[in-house]
């Protein structure tokens, strides 16, 4: 296995020589198919990416760190949320795909969440971000925040009946 992937990766060289950019590349063991994108550590996928899905992949590669890690105040000024913010980016630049942020009811979340969608915008990282809560209530209120927090930004709200609330 570990042959077959020193392999893969001599070829990704070779048509990294021959037309300017390493292919993504899957490999699999006959039960279980990986991805090697060349971004993030190879990981287990449930099937093949399309042709757009993929072009987005090689886009995504020339994204680069996020660098301005300035956190507007105005949105998250507390202490606690500025570092927390700050973490998640920080572990996104070491290619991590995912985070975790966990606090506490009435600390803030949504205002981290409205000011780190502002940083990865800014950097370049995001186009469209879906937010997710467990009350209708919840994402109203999100969305208001959203909304006068990011004016810049349009805001749309699925309600559970699938009708959209374009703000």
């Amino acid at each position: 296995f570990l042959r077959a992937t020193a392999i893969m990766l001599d070829f990704a060289a070779q048509m990294k020589a021959k037309y300017g950019y390493k292919p993504i590349l899957y490999y699999t063991n006959g039960y279980q198919t990986y991805i090697m994108d060349g971004v993030y550590p190879d990981r287990l996928v449930s099937g093949f990416h399309s042709k757009n899905e993929l072009a987005l992949m090689l886009q995504q590669r020339n994204k680069g760190k996020i660098t301005d890690l300035k956190v507007d105040k105005e949105i998250a000024g507390r202490h606690y949320q500025q570092q927390a913010i700050t973490n998640i980016c920080e572990k996104f630049n070491k290619n991590h795909r995912r985070g975790l942020i966990v606090m506490a009811t009435g600390t803030g979340k949504t205002r981290v969440s409205i000011a780190l969608v502002e940083i990865l915008a800014r950097n370049g990282w995001v186009k469209n971000v879906l937010f997710l809560a467990d009350r209708t209530s919840l994402v109203s209120q999100a969305k208001k925040n959203f909304a006068k927090l990011l004016p810049n930004m349009s805001v749309c709200e699925l309600s559970g009946g699938g009708e959209k609330d374009f703000n």
